[in-house]
């Protein structure tokens, strides 16, 4: 099967004015925190814009020659994406999850704190599948304040295998005001780094792995 890999830069403008324009998306009060309602990112799953997403993942990783031996990511909504990418690479890909699965050989757990879920949850994996891949890329829809990341990054390490990346899409870069280009050690990178949200739902976005594609060309 030949699958078409070439980025689509209007697809890829379009992805950024829709943040900068606030298009589907809605400011949430939960408790005394904001979450954003991106119903075209996180709800509704448009193939044009998984498949945009995942190209521009694939063209980084090759850029940035990063090697691995497997594609990860923490379910859900980063899944579908990390999923995608794996195809194009031609990768192994695996989720990590937040509840055992009963066909796991050996499970291991982490603990993690949830913002959108304003509680606890477990990163559970199979060990006996992690440990067949030496060299992994971490993928995983939003980063808020890196506990997530760190966590799995920590799991995967336990396991004997080594994340060589990991990638956000969205960077939430208000919420830690900090530009990263490292996780626990581990290479950072993110497609769009938005560093404000208006209360009509319009995203500063000035930087990221996409704003630096659509420069390039």
């Amino acid at each position: 099967m030949s699958l078409d890999k070439n980025l689509n830069k209007e697809e890829v403008a379009k992805l950024v004015e829709m943040l900068r324009d606030g298009t589907g998306i809605e400011v949430k009060k939960v408790n005394s925190k904001k979450i954003l309602r991106i119903e075209w990112f996180n709800l509704v799953y448009f193939p044009t814009i998984v498949l945009t997403i995942s190209k521009l993942l694939y063209y980084w990783i090759l850029k940035l020659n990063l090697v691995s031996d497997a594609i990860s990511s923490i379910e859900t909504s980063g899944t579908k994406y990390a999923l995608t990418t794996s195809i194009f690479l031609n990768l192994p890909f695996f989720p990590i999850y937040k509840s055992e699965k009963i066909t796991f050989k050996k499970s291991r757990s982490v603990s993690s704190a949830s913002v959108t879920q304003n509680k606890e949850v477990n990163l559970v994996t199979d060990e006996e599948i992690v440990k067949k891949f030496k060299r992994i890329i971490l993928i995983d829809d939003i980063r808020r304040t890196s506990r997530t990341f760190s966590s799995a990054i920590s799991l995967i390490n336990s396991c004997g295998s080594k994340v060589e990346a990991c990638f956000s899409i969205l960077d939430f870069k208000f919420s830690s005001d900090e530009l990263l280009t490292s996780i626990d050690g581990c290479k950072y990178y993110s497609l769009f780094i938005i560093s404000e949200v208006y209360e009509d739902g319009k995203c500063n976005v000035k930087e990221g792995l996409a704003l630096d594609y659509l420069r390039s060309l």
